[in-house]
């Protein structure tokens, strides 16, 4: 090296400010990553759930039987059933298909809050103390007894979000709106 030159680089002062101005912009951005994880975890889990409810509804018009979906409140499961008619007694039986299905999507790992059923005003419609949603063979709901107002059900989490809780109505005509 020739005696005149000295090396260039980075004092200790400029790498413990660009240190700081990272951990800052960090606080204030992982926060809101999280919080866009949560809200978009909810929204994912209230769109399968209402993607399933439409092919249930497609499936009551297809096979021409009514369809059910069976779900406790401050439960994470629903379960879908067909209803069968024997063909020498007549009798109607509901026969499950599947398994119990995940109001959340598939893979997610819950660690935070809960996504579940919350409020509703669904009744059971076979004395098995789950409350039941139930299309008709035409597309229709079977509406609950002694209701005013379209049915509903709401989706909730114990996430702070700004919207922990999701309503999704139900129309005797069968279209299902979310608000």
């Amino acid at each position: 090296m020739r005696s005149g030159q000295r090396q260039r680089g980075y004092s200790i002062t400029e790498m413990l400010t660009v240190v700081a101005i990272i951990g800052i912009v960090s606080l204030i951005l992982v926060p809101n990553f999280m919080s866009m994880y949560r809200i978009g975890k909810m929204k994912t889990a209230t769109r399968n759930f209402i993607a399933r409810v439409r092919r249930v509804q497609q499936q009551a018009v297809t096979l021409n039987r009514r369809m059910r979906i069976s779900f406790t409140p401050n439960t994470r499961t629903y379960t879908i059933w067909t209803e069968r008619t024997n063909p020498t007694t007549g009798v109607r039986t509901w026969v499950q298909q599947g398994f119990e299905q995940p109001l959340e999507e598939a893979g997610a790992a819950n660690k935070s809050g809960v996504i579940s059923f919350g409020t509703t005003n669904f009744d059971d419609k076979d004395s098995d103390s789950i409350n039941d949603i139930v299309y008709n063979p035409n597309g229709t709901l079977d509406v609950p007894s002694g209701i005013t107002g379209d049915p509903f059900l709401q989706i909730k989490t114990s996430d702070k979000i700004p919207r922990p809780t999701i309503t999704v109505t139900f129309s005797v005509s069968g279209s299902v709106k979310v608000t």
